[in-house]
């Protein structure tokens, strides 16, 4: 009889509470939730350098560089499929709201003088719009693109300026005056070449804390990305937003997987 009994409680629990014995399955956990959320959000691509990669290229090129050839392959692609490209800016701005269909959102960090001899005529071609983080220190040396470089970017309408500190400093490493001012610097410097406000940051190396948080919202930035997942895919804290690497290792067929939030 307590056997029967006990059944009928566990039938009826089932039956009149679904959400209850949903949550114990994981239906409508919080892990399921983010889960979906996050392949709604776009993906927010990084991209490095852009050079003719050869098989005896060392790993990390072979990692974070690309062929222009497939580059272009990415884009053709976008334009092809009908993607909508988002500045970073744009994208933090719709975060909590509905995000555009079908839509991703590039980066190309350390304004490298790729970005403006390469992927400045491709991004006209396909009409795509991308955020490039600059490291304004350099100002054409060790491969950074020049002052007048970075505001023909700007200019074009078809790009975001972000910072990446003046000379693509590792944070963590410096004490708080000269983290700071790596940090301040970059901005002025940046919004003074391009006569517009920065907004955002990217950190170098993907390197950051609490710590390293608090000086780029000191500094009135008010979006930091970081380099990869490893602070997870947390699309509510500004300051930390999450990005996937793309290089020459990265397939067509894995790009159109990322996009696609699999």
């Amino acid at each position: 009889m307590k056997r029967e009994i006990a059944a009928l409680v566990l039938l009826c629990a089932v039956f009149v509470s679904p959400p209850l014995f949903a949550e114990a399955h994981g239906v409508f956990s919080g892990t399921n939730r983010e889960a979906k959320r996050h392949r709604d959000m776009p993906a927010i691509l990084m991209y490095h350098d852009v050079m003719d990669i050869q098989p005896e290229t060392d790993a990390m090129r072979q990692v974070i560089a690309i062929r222009p050839e497939h580059l272009e392959e990415q884009f053709r692609y976008l334009e092809d499929n009908g993607f909508k490209t988002l500045f970073v800016s744009e994208f933090a701005g719709l975060i909590g709201s509905e995000m555009p269909k079908k839509s991703v959102v590039i980066t190309f960090d350390d304004g490298l003088t790729d970005v403006y001899e390469v992927v400045l005529p491709l991004i006209k071609k396909y009409n795509i719009k991308i955020t490039v983080y600059a490291n304004p220190g350099f100002n054409g040396t060790n491969g950074r693109m020049s002052y007048a470089q970075i505001k023909k970017l700007h200019d074009s309408g078809l790009v975001e300026i972000g910072a990446h500190t003046m000379k693509h400093a590792n944070l963590m490493l410096a004490d708080d005056d000269e983290a700071r001012a790596e940090i301040r610097y970059s901005k002025g410097v940046l919004q003074e070449i391009i006569e517009a406000p920065v907004t955002s940051f990217a950190y170098p190396f993907g390197k950051f804390g609490y710590r390293e948080e608090k000086l780029v919202a000191d500094e009135g930035f008010r979006i930091a990305l970081a380099a990869d997942h490893s602070h997870g895919k947390n699309y509510r804290n500004l300051l930390s937003l999450p990005r996937t690497n793309i290089g020459e290792k990265t397939s067509l067929k894995e790009f159109i997987r990322i996009l696609r939030g699999l």
